[in-house]
C-alpha cells in the first residue's frame, strides 16, 4: 500500500490501543460517569431548596453538564491510555493529516447538514423542542449563544471523537477490517444518543468520521467536521428563537 492510505495503514495498525486498553479506558469512562452521578446527587441533596426552581434549565447547568462529559470521556483516555497502558498518541490520531483532508470533513460535513436539514424539514423536525431544551433552555440571549457554540460546538466533539474515533474505531478496525469497524463504531456513537431519530442522525455522522480517520490517519479532519456539525447546528437554532 503506497500514498495517503498507506500512511493512515501504518498510524491506525502500529501502536493501535488492543482490547485491554479498550477494556481498561471504557471501565474508566462508566466509572467516571458513576462518579459524577453521585456527586450531582449528593450535591443535590445538600442544596435542595437553595436555588430558584429551574436552575436545571438554565445556561450554566448545561454548559457544565458539557464540560463533566469530555472531562468524563478525554481523562480516562489520558490518564489510562496515555499514561499507564503507554498507548503513543498518533496511534489515537493525534498526527497532522494531509492538507486535502481538513477540506475532505469540512465540504463533506456541509453536505451531511444539508441532508439532515431536508430531512428534518420533510419529518417535521422531530427533533426542535429536545435541542431547544439542550441547547437553549433560557431561549435566546448572546451569552447563551456564545456559551454554546464554545462548549457544545467545540469542546464536547473533542472528548467524543477521542473515545470514538481514536480508541474504540482503531480497536474495532483491527478486529473486523475498516467497513465493520466503521459501521459498528458508527452504531455506538448513534447508540449514545438515545433517542432514535437522534442516534440515527449520529450515525450517519459518525459514519462520515471514521470514513475521515481511516482514509486521513488522524483524528483532526473528524474533530473538524463534527465541530463544523455542532457549531452550525447550535447556530441554527439559536437563529430560529
Amino acid at each position: 500500500m503506497s500514498g495517503a492510505a498507506g500512511t493512515a495503514e501504518a498510524s491506525i495498525v502500529h501502536g493501535r490501543p488492543d482490547g485491554r486498553d479498550v477494556a481498561w479506558i471504557m471501565a474508566g469512562v462508566l466509572l467516571g460517569y458513576a462518579l459524577g452521578a453521585i456527586v450531582f446527587l449528593g450535591a443535590l441533596a445538600l442544596v435542595q431548596g437553595r436555588f430558584p426552581a429551574g436552575w436545571k434549565e438554565s445556561t450554566a447547568f448545561t454548559a457544565g453538564a458539557y464540560l463533566a462529559q469530555t472531562a468524563i470521556l478525554t481523562l480516562p483516555v489520558a490518564l489510562i491510555g496515555g499514561r499507564w497502558r503507554a498507548i503513543p498518541w498518533p496511534a489515537l490520531g493525534f498526527r497532522l493529516p494531509e492538507r486535502r483532508w481538513w477540506w475532505v470533513g469540512a465540504l463533506g460535513c456541509l453536505g451531511l447538514i444539508v441532508l439532515a436539514e431536508t430531512v428534518d424539514r420533510h419529518l417535521g423536525n422531530p427533533l426542535s423542542e429536545k435541542l431547544t431544551s439542550a441547547l437553549a433552555p433560557e431561549g435566546f440571549s448572546w451569552s447563551g449563544f456564545v456559551t454554546m457554540l464554545l462548549v457544545a460546538g467545540v469542546i464536547a466533539p473533542f472528548g467524543e471523537e477521542l473515545v470514538f474515533r481514536g480508541v474504540l474505531y482503531p480497536w474495532l478496525r483491527h478486529r473486523w477490517g475498516p467497513a465493520a469497524g466503521m459501521a459498528v463504531s458508527a452504531l455506538l456513537f448513534g447508540a449514545v444518543h438515545l433517542d432514535p431519530y437522534w442516534a440515527a442522525q449520529a450515525a450517519v455522522f459518525g459514519l462520515f468520521f471514521a470514513y475521515l480517520v481511516e482514509r486521513s490517519g488522524s483524528i483532526w479532519p473528524a474533530y473538524l467536521a463534527h465541530v463544523i456539525i455542532n457549531m452550525t447546528g447550535v447556530a441554527m437554532l439559536y437563529g430560529t428563537l
